[in-house]
């Protein structure tokens, strides 16, 4: 619960510290233009976690078979029972073939869309220039904290998909 409070103080800072001067943020964020100490950063790092998304991967059959469980799917299916029920056969078989089709086609957008998601993840900078110590420095993302001076290289790419 403490990091999530954190959390969301941490995200009101950054609201507020949009348009606030250099040493408003550096106040805020308890950090200064010599940048964070070592032991400051490990500090953070046991309150807030590494600067990381956690995606939980889940089995493509589980992903499919959650598709026949949402609403509009669920009616789809009650219409296709009572067609069965009462002996119309060719509308239950109807029916399920354009259930299928629309579970089908809603699996396949959804795997391209995180096959997306994963390339492009894939692409993103894993390492960056940040002021710890007076001295710059190159780390890794997930190494970045709440209060850390970073640097931004501006630089031009083009992502073909």
């Amino acid at each position: 619960m403490g990091r999530i409070v954190n959390f969301i103080r941490m995200k009101t800072h950054s609201r507020e510290l949009y348009r606030a001067k250099v040493e408003v943020c550096f106040s805020k964020l308890k950090s200064s233009a010599r940048g964070l100490s070592q032991e400051e950063v490990e500090r953070r790092l046991k309150i807030y976690g590494p600067n990381d998304i956690k995606v939980k991967e889940e089995r493509a059959i589980v992903k499919l078979l959650k598709k026949f469980v949402k609403p509009i799917q669920l009616m789809i299916e009650f219409a296709a029972v009572i067609s069965l029920l009462i002996g119309k056969i060719e509308d239950f078989f109807i029916i399920t073939c354009l259930l299928m089709i629309n579970v089908l086609v809603e699996f396949a957008q959804e795997y391209k869309a995180e096959n997306i998601i994963k390339t492009l993840k894939n692409r993103l900078t894993t390492s960056v220039d940040v002021l710890r110590d007076n001295e710059w420095r190159r780390v890794n993302i997930r190494n970045l904290v709440p209060g850390d001076v970073i640097r931004i290289k501006q630089v031009m790419s083009f992502l073909l998909i």
